[in-house]
């Protein structure tokens, strides 16, 4: 399926071709930002052997011969169907990886989000189905709670009188872990307090919607890792016990993420990491066309073509940021491709690198004509993350909490205020509201920005987007 998406953009159709890896990329109108998707994708092939690589070169095998996108489409959707119905379980892995290898030429281009196919009319039913019912990730989640509750064991007899033991989980996203931890923290009435936290407002509301009202003890709180603890709300050393299901690895810096975890544990805290460990032709062809994938600057801490770290890679980083001792739960087995790990925090807080936070030195004044659609932009955008603070249009709208799925929501709101539908790919080029803005103003809103203002300028009231708000792209 993956040959047969390079053949219908015009690659690879017989044996014997010859391409520069990245001027092919070029030619096929693959976007600058799937650079490093395109080519562990052509590693993928390569591995498959329908490929040949030679540093940039690219060569097809005889073995393209026998694949022709067009014959082979029909045999290739009915296999889909086999499995899915042999393998109920991982039906929803078969249906996200289908419907995404079926738009991948559009999606490369840039024609359509990964976002709307996970999420068709805002549904997260598809999504929540991926994390739940699967064998594999339920066991890991209960690897998790099994752990809760042996930290719980542990410190609550210890407990002085008055307080209760803190739990933080990061990334929390569809509640697939959460659901598994909350019912153990609930089994100890008065003793436990616990906040579910995502960069995305719209999984806060999710996670409300699911757990506020069974358990009174949970507590929903943005948070972004990429930015400072205080400036969110975070006090340190405010944690007992911090959880986090493959949301580490989706940050850009390991070790900074790691030190803000640790920030937020008291000496002896534990932090809990349930992550992937092993990386598979079908993680990299879903997670690769989400942009959290490829956002690490750190690649030599991670395993080739992959965010992610090995069971090996992840002890040793652990134990070099402080946390000692450190176990590997399910590290014995590595077809499994998922680890826990168990580690607690020496109390000592190593500085972590300062947050990307954009250019700190003043910027040329906006010119008039886009002056007044800064300020819409930035009330609409507000509004629709449900900041308490002011956007400064300097500073990348992600660390506001502005993602892919929360971007479906802003551009729903954008062409209800406007009455302009604006690709959601132009708020990743231009990522922050002074670029965006400059960018609109000379295309898809070019005559708003100097017209009258509209419902929903700055001081008025703006309708609700019409559509439900989406999430970020998954973690957990």
């Amino acid at each position: 399926m993956l040959l047969g998406v390079y053949q219908r953009m015009g690659a690879f159709r017989r044996s014997g071709e010859r391409h520069g890896a990245e001027e092919l990329r070029g030619r096929l109108g693959i976007l600058d930002r799937f650079r490093r998707l395109h080519e562990a994708l052509l590693n993928i092939l390569a591995d498959a052997g329908f490929l040949t690589r030679d540093g940039d070169l690219v060569g097809t095998t005889p073995a393209v011969d026998g694949v022709d996108a067009d014959e082979h489409a029909d045999r290739w959707e009915a296999e889909f169907d086999r499995i899915a119905a042999a393998y109920p379980d991982i039906e929803p892995t078969v249906t996200l990886n289908r419907l995404f290898l079926q738009a991948y030429p559009r999606i490369l281009r840039g024609e359509v989000g990964a976002t709307e196919i996970m999420f068709p009319g805002s549904s997260m039913k598809l999504v929540q189905n991926f994390y739940k019912g699967n064998p594999l990730t339920d066991s890991f989640n209960l690897v998790v709670r099994d752990t809760v509750r042996h930290f719980l064991d542990l410190r609550l007899p210890q407990l002085p009188r008055g307080r209760t033991v803190e739990v933080v989980e990061l990334g929390a996203g569809t509640g697939a872990t959460s659901e598994r931890v909350l019912p153990a923290l609930a089994a100890h009435p008065g003793r436990v307090g616990y906040t579910f936290t995502d960069i995305s407002p719209r999984f806060l509301e999710h996670g409300r919607e699911r757990f506020a009202e069974r358990y009174d003890f949970a507590h929903f709180q943005v948070l972004n890792l990429e930015r400072g603890l205080a400036e969110q709300g975070f006090e340190p050393a405010c944690a007992d016990l911090v959880v986090a299901t493959n949301v580490v690895h989706a940050t850009s810096d390991l070790r900074a993420t790691l030190r803000r975890a640790k920030a937020l544990l008291r000496p002896g805290g534990w932090l809990v990491l349930n992550e992937l460990t092993a990386v598979r032709p079908l993680l990299t062809i879903g997670g690769g066309v989400l942009e959290g994938w490829w956002a690490f600057e750190d690649a030599h801490l991670r395993m080739p073509d992959s965010p992610l770290a090995s069971p090996e890679g992840w002890t040793r980083l652990l134990h070099e940021e402080g946390y000692t001792p450190v176990h590997a739960l399910g590290a014995g087995d590595p077809a499994l491709g998922q680890t826990v790990l168990v580690a607690e925090s020496d109390g000592v807080l190593l500085s972590a690198p300062a947050p990307t936070a954009g250019p700190a030195t003043a910027s040329p004044a906006t010119p008039t004509s886009t002056h007044a659609l800064t300020e819409r932009l930035r009330d609409l955008v507000e509004r629709v993350l449900k900041l308490d603070e002011s956007i400064d249009p300097g500073r990348p709208l992600a660390d506001y909490g502005f993602d892919s799925l929360s971007g479906m929501k802003i551009v729903a709101a954008v062409d209800e205020e406007f009455g302009v539908s604006v690709p959601l790919g132009d708020f990743f080029e231009r990522p922050t509201l002074r670029e965006l803005t400059a960018h609109l103003a000379a295309n898809s809103l070019a005559g708003v920005a100097a017209g009258p203002a509209l419902p929903g300028a700055p001081g008025t009231a703006a309708p609700e987007p019409s559509a439900p708000a989406p999430a970020t792209a998954p973690a957990a």
